[in-house]
């Protein structure tokens, strides 16, 4: 455990990127399901794709924002975990026999999604490091973000490093 601070690599997708991965999956699950007749774009169409699925505007804080917000911070920012919610929140919204996903049907589902994100991560990493389930405990109910100090001094005290 010597020297971990230098595996440490952030990795983030920009907006646009997300953007384009989300209304390339949304129109790829369409046209596989014979859903949509019209011949839309997935980069300049972004909207108009987005919109066949999602309500335009979520309320959020008191205000409204683009439906896109609450997938991206729900996500983390992680493009295979916005597609979990999709899913997820699709199946919700079909299960009350609603016409597009609203914040309703993302919020019916967070619980189990987060679940599902600790089990992946479990999966994912177990073999790599048996003691993933208790890296993944010392983080539950604590911040959301850390400075390196911050860091090193949480794994310190949970006993997680020398």
């Amino acid at each position: 455990m010597d020297k971990w601070e230098q595996y440490i690599v952030d990795i983030k997708w920009d907006d646009a990127s997300m953007r384009r991965m989300l209304s390339m999956r949304i129109l790829s699950y369409l046209k596989r399901n014979d859903l949509i007749d019209v011949s839309l774009d997935a980069v300049n169409d972004y909207k108009e794709i987005v919109e066949l699925v999602f309500l335009r505007n979520f309320p959020w804080d008191g205000g409204v924002v683009d439906s896109f917000v609450p997938l991206k911070l729900f996500s983390a920012g992680r493009p295979r975990w916005m597609g979990q919610i999709c899913r997820m929140s699709g199946e919700c919204c079909a299960n009350r026999g609603g016409a597009r996903i609203g914040i309703d049907d993302i919020k019916e589902i967070l619980e189990n999604f987060g679940l599902n994100r600790v089990n992946d991560l479990m999966k994912e990493h177990s073999h790599q490091f048996p003691h993933v389930d208790k890296l993944v405990d010392i983080f539950r109910g604590n911040k959301k973000s850390y400075s390196l100090v911050e860091l090193s001094m949480l794994l310190k005290e949970k006993g997680a490093v020398a």
